[in-house]
């Protein structure tokens, strides 16, 4: 098995392209494609339900990939219908935030805030084996509500003695 790590992390938005706008003013994303646009005709974004389960009454207004920086893609998607409005919190099954590693979180988090997101209490100090110096985190959301984590640990975290070959991931210095 050939497995090379995460490629991209799925989110679906209540307006597509005001989550493009935020992420490119709060991080520099770039729009990569839109595979779906929302101005064009309705094309693939219905009939998704053999292919992912979206139910055979909805399916996508809009689609695009991101990129932000040296990390994972960020996909985006616009529902015809959303099934809920709801955003997932910490405590519910389920994908329910992605963090994105910075060089100064305290500077990502205001831009986060200039582009219309909320910080929440931070930038908070590690604990545990991810303690060290300079390690932070902070936890902002975007205007729809969704948990997006800021990370910044220049000292590595200490992995348990559980079997572990690797060293916690982080994209490489810009």
């Amino acid at each position: 098995m050939a497995v090379r790590g995460i490629e991209h992390v799925g989110m679906t938005v209540p307006d597509i392209t005001e989550a493009e706008r935020f992420f490119i003013n709060a991080f520099g994303a770039e729009v990569l494609y839109r595979v779906v646009s929302k101005d064009g005709p309705d094309q693939p974004g219905r009939d998704m339900t053999a292919v992912n389960g979206v139910p055979s009454d909805n399916g996508f207004r809009a689609l695009s990939m991101l990129r932000i920086a040296g990390g994972a893609n960020l996909e985006l998607f616009e529902a015809i219908t959303p099934t809920s409005t709801r955003v997932p919190e910490v405590t519910d099954m389920g994908v329910h935030h992605f963090s994105v590693y910075c060089d100064d979180v305290r500077a990502v988090g205001e831009a986060i805030a200039a582009a219309g997101g909320t910080m929440l209490k931070g930038p908070n100090p590690f604990f545990g084996q991810e303690a060290g110096e300079g390690n932070y985190l902070w936890f902002g959301r975007c205007p729809w509500g969704s948990l997006i984590e800021l990370l910044q640990f220049p000292t590595p975290p200490a992995c348990d003695a559980l079997g572990a070959t690797h060293m916690r991931w982080q994209p490489p210095p810009a």
